[in-house]
């Protein structure tokens, strides 16, 4: 099973790295079935106990979640954001031997997710490029066996190589999304309609 997480990982943490702008509707989307699953499921898991309501509890989370990601612009690049300060937060515990603490996490995502609303095109490129950067790595981690589901992801910072290929792989999505894969899109919302 480890091994459709880590394809499914590879192949959203390319897109998102090498493409991110370009895609950022879409990839924006998935993000948001993510969360929104692993939230949904997470909470009717503690609730009930039961998987089987978890799992439907989180498809239909995810699905709410998605379709308010992409409708909500502003949001979306919020979550974006955020999700880039959940990463680089828990890299950088796992880095330096600490233990994940919650508070320090979440803070670092809402701060990181208002930053995002203020360099939208700058947050978005780096975002995802670092984002599916380290989707990718964790593919690798998930392919090795040497972690299982979500646990791939903090697996990555505790081991230096792979942190390193990381911070190599976002760099050069930021760098192939600015030179070449961005060019000539603009995210944001409509702009307002002037009446005759």
């Amino acid at each position: 099973m480890h091994h459709i997480y880590a394809l499914a990982s590879a192949a959203i943490g390319v897109a998102a790295c090498f493409f991110g702008y370009r895609l950022f509707k879409v990839i924006l989307a998935i993000w948001g079935f993510m969360i929104g699953a692993a939230l949904f499921a997470d909470i009717t898991m503690r609730v009930t106990g039961k998987q089987l309501f978890a799992t439907v509890a989180g498809l239909i989370g995810g699905i709410f979640v998605a379709g308010f990601a992409e409708l909500l612009y502003l949001m979306g690049v919020f979550l974006v954001g955020a999700t880039l300060g959940f990463v680089v937060t828990s890299a950088a515990s796992g880095a330096m031997g600490l233990a994940v603490n919650p508070i320090i996490m979440l803070s670092a995502a809402v701060l990181a997710g208002f930053v995002a609303l203020s360099f939208q095109k700058a947050v978005i490129i780096w975002a995802t490029a670092f984002d599916g950067s380290w989707l990718i790595v964790s593919a690798l981690v998930l392919f090795q066996g040497r972690a299982k589901g979500w646990s791939a992801l903090s697996a990555v910072a505790g081991r230096g190589g792979l942190f390193l290929a990381w911070l190599a792989l976002g760099f050069a999505g930021v760098v192939v999304q600015y030179a070449i894969t961005s060019r000539g899109v603009r995210h944001g919302p409509p702009p307002p309609q002037h009446l005759p």
